[in-house]
């Protein structure tokens, strides 16, 4: 078992038809809707170094892969104190076989190898999916909120509530002046 360094492509054992491919499967797991138009946008972003990748791989077969992108600083309330900045990761994805493996909490750890302590990394998913919120609460991560989220969810379905999580880092993320 192989967890990539975090570059694109992950040290040339991965590559964009498996990732297509992963995704794809990934967003038909339960409370995990993803529309198939967003893949080549973030093979895109990858290709531009906007999102990073992660990779999770057994004998060169992708299992695994985590998505994630640099952000902030971000003032979410145009009156207020709160910045936010640091790491975000776009997508957690592993192929059904290889669920429950502990394989998303190797990524999560990867992540931190790869980034260092000092970032806050925020994560969401799906308020509902339970699986997901125990294992990213399991991984260390702070529940910051639920919200509604209506560009994530299915066409036909109510709408979205996902909860927002965050890894605090090491060093803080205050903003210059905001102390």
């Amino acid at each position: 078992m192989t967890v990539s360094d975090g570059h694109w492509p992950a040290g040339g054992d991965v590559d964009r038809r498996q990732l297509a491919g992963l995704l794809r499967e990934a967003g038909r797991a339960p409370d995990n809707w993803f529309p198939v138009e967003r893949i080549p946008h973030y093979l895109e972003e990858i290709d531009r170094g906007v999102v990073r990748c992660i990779a999770g791989t057994e004998d060169g077969v992708l299992g695994a892969a985590l998505l994630y992108s640099p952000f902030g600083p971000v003032r979410p309330l145009p009156d207020g104190y709160l910045v936010l900045q640091g790491l975000y990761i776009d997508e957690v994805a592993v192929t059904e076989e290889w669920r429950g493996r502990g394989w998303s909490g190797r990524l999560f750890a990867r992540l931190r190898e790869v980034e260092g302590p000092e970032p806050d990394v925020y994560v969401d998913c799906a308020a509902r999916n339970l699986a997901s919120v125990m294992m990213i609460r399991s991984a260390g991560y702070a529940h910051v909120l639920d919200y509604p989220d209506p560009e994530r969810s299915e066409p036909a379905g109510p709408v979205r509530v996902s909860s927002l999580f965050r890894h605090t880092g090491r060093a803080g993320t205050v903003a210059e002046g905001e102390r």
